[in-house]
C-alpha cells in the first residue's frame, strides 16, 4: 500500500492546531493550587484556590507552556512536583511557578503550605510547607533564561499556635532576596494579605489570566496587573513585583501588539587588556574656564547629555547654565525663591531639567524656555535626584531629609513607588532597568520600575554621599566621608570605593583624603574613576588596576564634580560659589 500524502491545507490545518505546543519544550510552568487544610489546622479553608490554578493553568497552555500542575497538594506532594518541575525545565528555556493557597513569613523566609499543614509546632514547619526560596533555587540551578514566581497567597492571617507571633513580623509575606533572570510577584505588597475574590476567582488571578496574553512585554504587564488589582479591591491591595532581566520578556504574541525587537546576543564584557605605564599615565590636570555667576555654595554641577553646557545649583536658589567653550552664561534658572536647591538630573535627550530644592519640591522644566512642566510637593527637602533617560516613560528617583525615596514618572510627575528607607545618592545603571541609591544604611541596588530590591552591597561603612556607574556598566563608584558638610572627622574614613555591579563585592578601596569625598564619575570609556573631597582634592585612578594616576590640590572645598561623556573635562563646584572647567591632559 503507498503512503498517503497529507494536502496543503490539512497540513495547515494541524499546524495550527499545534502551534500552542510548538513552543511549549522551552516554556515550563508549575501550578499549584491548594483550598482544603485540615480540620485542626491553623489555616481555613479557602474558596477560590483551585479554581485560580486551573484559570492560570489553560492561560498559560495557551501561550505555549508546558504545566505541571497539582490541586490539593500536601508538603510531599508539592516537593514531587517541584521534582518533575526541575527535571522539565530546559537550559535557557523559561520556568514559570505559580502559587495559591494559604503561605506565611517566619523570621524573615516564606512558607508555602501543604493541605497536610496544621501549624501546631515549629518543628513541624518543614514538613508542612515549603520555602519559596526553594522553587526559586530550582529555576536557577536548571538554568532558566527567564524565570517567574507568582506568590497569590497569604489570603487569610491563620490561628496563631503561640509560637508564630515570635518569629513573624508583619503580616502577609516577607521580600525574597533571590539574584539572577528571575522576577518574584506577589499578589499583595509584602506586609499586606491577598484576596481570595468574591466570585470564584482571586483579584490577582483575573488580571494576570486577562493580561499575560496581552503581547504586553513583562514590566507593562504588571503595571496593567497592579492597576487591575488596585482598582478592583477599590485600593485594599497592592501588588508587587522584585529582580529584573537584562531584556524584557514578552508571554505571548498577538495580532496587533507591539513586540520588541529581537535580542541581539551581546557577549560578556571582556576586561581591558593591560595596558603599558606610557598609556595610562596622566600628564596632569590643566584650568580651562573658571565659570563665573555664582557666590553661593555650590551643591551638584553636571553637564548636558551632549557635553556642550555646563551646569550648577546652588544655595541661592539658582540653576546657572553655561557654554563649555566659551564660559559664556546661557541661562539662570531662579528655581527656589526660598532657599537652596540642592540637586538637579537632565533627562536624556536634554529636553527637560529637574530640580530638588529645601521647600520640600521637586520641578521639572523645559531646558530650553525654562517653563515649569510639572511640580510635585515632597514635604521634606529634596536632597539626591537621578533621571533614567533611556526608556519612552523615563524615570525620576527621589531623596529626601526625612529619610524616604521615591519613584516617579519623568513625564507627568505622577509617583511609581515610595520607600520608607533613606538614602541621599543615585545612579542609574546603563539600560535603565536599574539604579542604585546609597547613604547611610549602605548601598542597594532596585528597580527603576517599581523600586523592588535587587541586590544589597557589602557593608560601605561611612556614609554614602555619591555614587556613580561607569558607562559600559561594569562598575560602581562611591563616595564615602561624614554626614554634611562639617569639620574633618578623624573617625571617618573619607575614601572613594569600586564595586563589581556583577558580584557585589568591593573591587577598589581608595583612602587618603583629610575629609569627606564629594563626587565620583567615571570617564567615558569607564577606564578612570575621578573623585573630589571637600579638602581640595581632585584625585584620578584606573578603575581597573586601582593604580593612582593623578592627584592634584585645587585650593577650593570641592562639593562636587562630573565628567563630560565627550571629552577629558572634569566640572567641579566649591564651597565659595566657583565652578571650574579642568581638561585631563
Amino acid at each position: 500500500m503507498k503512503p498517503r500524502r497529507l494536502s496543503l491545507p490539512v497540513l495547515s490545518i494541524l499546524a495550527l492546531a499545534m502551534a500552542p505546543w510548538l513552543g511549549a519544550q522551552d516554556r515550563v510552568a508549575l501550578i499549584i493550587g491548594n483550598n482544603d487544610y485540615p480540620e485542626n489546622s491553623s489555616f481555613p479553608d479557602l474558596d477560590n484556590c483551585v479554581s485560580d490554578a486551573n484559570l492560570l493553568k489553560r492561560t498559560l497552555e495557551a501561550v505555549s507552556f508546558k504545566v505541571i500542575y497539582a490541586e490539593n497538594a500536601s508538603r510531599s506532594a508539592m516537593d514531587e512536583k517541584l521534582t518533575e518541575f526541575e527535571t522539565a525545565i530546559p537550559k535557557g528555556g523559561t520556568a514559570v511557578v505559580y502559587f495559591a493557597g494559604h503561605g506565611i513569613e517566619f523570621e524573615g523566609k516564606n512558607y508555602l503550605m501543604g493541605t497536610n499543614a496544621q501549624l501546631q509546632a515549629r518543628s513541624r514547619l518543614g514538613e508542612e510547607s515549603m520555602d519559596a526560596e526553594t522553587f526559586a533555587s530550582a529555576m536557577i540551578l536548571a538554568g532558566a533564561k527567564s524565570s517567574f514566581i507568582f506568590l497569590d497567597c497569604c489570603r487569610e492571617l491563620p490561628k496563631d499556635p503561640g509560637w508564630l507571633t515570635r518569629g513573624t513580623k508583619k503580616r502577609g509575606l516577607a521580600e525574597l532576596h533571590v539574584f539572577g533572570d528571575i522576577i518574584i510577584a506577589y499578589a499583595a505588597t509584602p506586609g499586606q494579605a491577598a484576596l481570595d475574590g468574591q466570585d470564584g476567582n482571586s483579584p490577582y488571578a483575573k488580571a494576570l489570566a486577562k493580561w499575560i496574553p496581552s503581547g504586553l512585554r513583562h514590566g507593562e504587564l504588571f503595571d496593567k496587573v497592579r492597576l487591575e488589582v488596585y482598582e478592583s479591591t477599590q485600593g485594599a491591595q497592592r501588588t508587587w513585583e522584585s529582580g529584573s532581566f537584562l531584556t524584557p520578556f514578552v508571554f505571548a504574541s498577538v495580532p496587533g501588539a507591539v513586540m520588541p525587537p529581537p535580542a541581539v546576543p551581546v557577549p560578556p564584557p571582556t576586561p581591558p587588556a593591560p595596558l603599558s605605564a606610557a598609556t595610562v599615565a596622566l600628564k596632569g590636570v590643566s584650568l580651562v574656564h573658571e565659570l563665573r555667576g555664582s557666590s553661593s555654595v555650590i551643591r551638584r554641577v553636571g553637564f548636558s547629555p551632549d557635553g556642550r553646557l555646563c551646569r550648577a545649583c546652588d544655595d541661592s536658589g539658582r540653576v546657572h547654565t553655561w557654554e563649555r567653550d566659551t564660559a559664556k552664561v546661557r541661562s539662570t534658572l531662579v528655581a527656589c525663591a526660598n532657599g537652596p536647591v540642592y540637586s538637579f538630573a537632565s533627562s536624556g535627550d536634554g529636553q527637560r531639567l529637574v530640580t530638588g530644592d529645601a521647600v520640600n519640591a521637586i520641578t521639572c522644566w523645559d531646558a530650553q524656555t525654562l517653563q515649569t512642566l510639572w511640580r510635585v510637593e515632597t514635604g521634606s527637602a529634596c536632597w539626591g535626584i537621578a533621571i533614567d533617560a533611556t526608556q519612552q516613560n523615563s524615570s525620576l528617583m527621589v531623596a529626601d531629609t526625612k529619610g524616604t525615596m521615591a519613584g516617579y514618572d519623568l513625564a507627568t510627575g505622577q509617583q511609581r513607588f515610595f520607600i520608607d528607607k533613606g538614602n541621599n545618592a543615585y545612579a542609574v545603571l546603563p539600560g535603565g532597568e536599574s539604579f542604585l541609591a546609597g547613604g547611610a544604611a549602605g548601598m542597594e541596588r532596585r528597580s527603576t520600575r517599581h523600586g523592588a530590591l535587587e541586590r544589597t552591597f557589602e557593608p560601605p561603612g561611612d556614609w554614602i554621599r555619591n555614587l556613580a556607574v561607569s558607562p559600559d556598566g561594569r562598575f560602581a563608584a562611591s563616595a564615602h566621608g561624614n554626614r554634611g558638610d562639617h569639620s574633618p572627622d578623624p573617625a571617618c574614613d573619607n575614601s572613594a570605593r569600586v564595586w563589581n555591579l556583577a558580584t557585589g563585592e568591593m573591587m577598589h578601596h581608595f583612602p587618603g583624603f583629610q575629609h569627606t569625598v564629594s563626587g565620583v564619575a567615571f570617564t567615558r570609556d569607564s577606564r578612570f574613576l575621578v573623585a573630589s573631597s571637600l579638602d581640595g582634592t581632585l584625585a584620578v585612578w584606573d578603575s581597573v588596576t586601582g593604580q593612582e594616576r593623578l592627584r592634584h590640590a585645587t585650593g577650593q572645598t570641592l562639593m562636587d564634580l562630573a565628567v563630560a561623556q565627550d571629552g577629558p573635562y572634569v566640572l567641579t563646584g566649591a564651597g565659595d560659589g566657583r565652578v571650574t572647567l579642568w581638561r585631563l591632559e
